[in-house]
């Protein structure tokens, strides 16, 4: 069912609801505290996994027991901080900008892995990443870099940063530690930690309560951005290849934007394309030479 070029559609399925949840995100910020859409998404994605997931949960459960508490950590560097802060942000940036700060997780992920797993990136790894740092500063100072030392960048913008640093941790700490579980009980122990966590943001944040308004947002957070997201990500690696899958995320700030103006009518500004094209270009090409450094590399 999966052969040929129809594979691809897999990747290209994850990247457009990728969008689209990013324009969601938007649309929450005038009608759902953040602290009360980050907590119902996960009780939405639980109610939605359990019959799926929770069988093989209990089987790992020796093995998740056991190392509950990097676990832990998992679940609040990917599940929890990344999607958090994007929910702040929102109030204040647009989509556009949120989805081509993003596009810089591989980036970030590669200095983890240099600070992490030993890699030592190679000279066109390097100029990808001052290209793509000179892109992040185009998009956040609008277009305008020299006034990166008169003028303090917007808040928002800084939030998503922190929000990819975390994300692009998660992704290396899971390579690092290697755990001996399944892929799909682990994504599950790590929505349930989700879930324990966050619970308590309704109540300490500003009460909001579901209507006809924010409940539409709330179900697509936690059906599409914390299930069907992650789970058509480990089909696209486990279908085409992270390389593949990890190429085709570079699609999101177009396919984000192009949803953005049509939806709710951001304006793409030309600031918008300079950063991105400097960003995405910096992060495509190190992510080029990082796998033809992996290719050449011997294998044990």
């Amino acid at each position: 069912m999966w052969g040929g070029r129809w594979t691809l559609l897999i990747p290209l399925a994850c990247v457009m609801l990728q969008g689209a949840h990013t324009v969601v995100s938007k649309m929450s910020a005038s009608v759902i505290s953040p602290e009360a859409i980050a907590s119902y998404r996960w009780v939405v994605a639980v109610l939605v996994l359990t019959p799926m997931l929770a069988g093989g949960f209990v089987r790992e459960w020796p093995q998740i027991h056991a190392r509950l508490g990097r676990i832990a950590v998992l679940a609040v560097l990917g599940m929890v901080v990344y999607q958090g802060l994007v929910y702040v942000a929102a109030k204040s940036t647009t989509a556009t900008n949120m989805a081509i700060i993003g596009a810089l997780v591989p980036l970030v992920s590669i200095g983890w892995a240099a600070l992490l797993l030993g890699y030592r990136p190679g000279a066109i790894v390097l100029l990808g990443c001052a290209l793509s740092l000179f892109g992040v500063i185009v998009l956040v100072q609008k277009g305008d870099p020299v006034a990166v030392f008169s003028r303090a960048p917007d808040c928002s913008d800084i939030y998503v940063l922190i929000g990819v640093v975390s994300y692009s941790l998660y992704g290396v700490l899971l390579r690092l530690w290697k755990l001996p579980i399944a892929a799909r009980p682990l994504f599950f122990a790590q929505a349930l930690l989700a879930l324990l966590i966050t619970a308590p943001g309704p109540m300490i944040g500003t009460a909001t309560a579901l209507d006809w308004v924010n409940g539409p947002l709330v179900l697509f957070a936690g059906l599409v951005g914390s299930a069907a997201i992650p789970f058509l990500w480990m089909k696209s690696v486990q279908v085409v290849g992270p390389v593949t899958s990890g190429i085709f995320t570079n699609l999101s700030p177009p396919v984000t934007a192009a949803l953005a103006v049509a939806l709710i009518g951001e304006t793409v500004e030309p600031y918008h394309a300079a950063g991105g094209a400097l960003i995405i270009g910096g992060v495509v090409m190190a992510q080029l030479e990082s796998f033809r450094e992996s290719a050449a590399s011997p294998r044990a």
